[in-house]
């Protein structure tokens, strides 16, 4: 799939998309890891990459892991590496271990200190004092595409943006190829950032990492100690969910999709993601980027004639619901009369919407369609209900 590029900051229009995983601690842990990466590894991302713990704490494990991935996989792994910690022949030499089996990525990072984010960075006496002097290291030693990070909002060490960028330019000077960015949940952070970036001359990819939100509390309290900002809106969509995990899980989805389709149409078209070494949420948010859905329709068209779904007016009639059936007990006292609207019973009546969907699907369609044909501010208007008109189309979609 191609994108027509609307934004000068995206010139070739194509999505490239990347993941992130972190070395298990447990067995249960680790099947659940490799899980993850073979449900990934279809979507063709352009390298999957694997974190160190704080103060390079499972630097082991880490490098036994992309050993296995470049070994039993057709992905490019990206060993993460950092300097905290540790000689610089130490590093050196694990630099040189992945050289010697084949990895050609490193993100080289500075690295949280042992003690966590928060507490002070103290450079070893005998290594590396910097990510920008790591990337001059690695690059002395083999020729590596080399990723380095950048913070929109700001690094808690840092003075300033302008200051953050400065570190990025001392980064790609010594050999940087690629940045990828701290999580946001704000894309206009992300996007001035990016501009601001761009003038000063720095062209490599900024890639925006993107956090799907699997348990917002926590994902909230990380944000805090890493700076970057939670905004009210989204604080407000998960108030309340905390012991509705189902609900949760689909304001998750659709929060994180949102912000990624809000920022194709911005013209972004790299994507990094922190699985969290889960895959099921980071599978669906990049299907609708696109790339492989089209592929399939595209195929299957090429081989049969595509059948989609009919009117689901028609067989909304058959059942010839009532005005108790469309109001159900949850609009029981509602002032207007709700008869006749159909996308109501999306709430109303959610099996008999679910059964037609199914019925479509045992007839032969190989696409239907939402329940969402007045879910729209201005037609429930005409029901005085307007606000439903998000709820209506999300779980439209969720039925569907």
């Amino acid at each position: 799939m191609t994108l027509e590029p609307r934004h000068p900051l995206s010139p070739k229009g194509e999505f490239v998309i990347s993941y992130e995983f972190f070395p298990p601690k447990t067995p249960q842990m680790e099947t659940q890891l490799w899980e993850s990466i073979k449900r990934l590894a279809p979507l063709h991302p352009k390298f999957v990459s694997v974190t160190y713990g704080a103060g390079g704490s499972t630097r082991e494990r880490t490098h036994a892991i992309v050993a296995r991935i470049a070994r039993e996989t057709d992905m490019h792994p990206a060993a993460h590496l950092t300097c905290v910690s540790a000689k610089r022949e130490e590093v050196d030499n694990v630099i040189r271990s992945y050289r010697d089996i084949g990895v050609r990525h490193i993100v080289a990072l500075r690295g949280d200190p042992p003690g966590g984010v928060g507490t002070p960075f103290m450079p070893h006496p005998l290594g590396y004092p910097s990510s920008s002097h790591l990337v001059r290291g690695i690059r002395a030693i083999g020729d590596f595409e080399i990723s380095v990070s950048t913070y929109p909002e700001g690094h808690p060490e840092s003075s300033s943006i302008d200051s953050d960028i400065d570190a990025l330019k001392s980064k790609i000077d010594a050999g940087a190829t690629r940045a990828i960015t701290q999580f946001f949940f704000d894309n206009d952070i992300y996007l001035r950032f990016l501009e601001r970036a761009r003038a000063r001359g720095i062209t490599i990819p900024i890639v925006p990492g993107i956090m799907p939100i699997r348990n917002f509390k926590l994902v909230a309290g990380f944000a805090a100690k890493a700076g970057a900002s939670v905004p009210r809106w989204l604080a407000d969509r998960f108030d309340g969910l905390e012991n509705d995990p189902e609900t949760h899980a689909l304001v998750a989805a659709t929060t994180t999709a949102e912000q990624v389709m809000d920022l194709v149409k911005s013209g972004v078209n790299e994507f990094h993601f922190y699985t969290n070494n889960r895959a099921d949420l980071v599978f669906g948010i990049c299907h609708l980027l696109g790339p492989r859905i089209l592929e399939t329709l595209d195929g299957l068209a090429r081989e049969k004639i595509l059948i989609l779904d009919g009117a689901m007016g028609t067989m909304i009639q058959r059942h010839q619901f009532t005005e108790s059936d469309f109001r159900a007990e949850r609009f029981k006292s509602h002032a207007k009369d709700l008869r006749g609207n159909n996308d109501l019973l999306t709430l109303t009546q959610p099996q008999a919407i679910k059964d037609i969907h199914i019925q479509y699907l045992e007839a032969g369609a190989d696409i239907i369609e939402t329940n969402t044909f007045s879910s729209t501010t201005i037609a429930q208007a005409d029901y005085g209900l307007e606000s439903l008109a998000y709820e209506l189309n999300f779980e439209g979609a969720r039925l569907a």
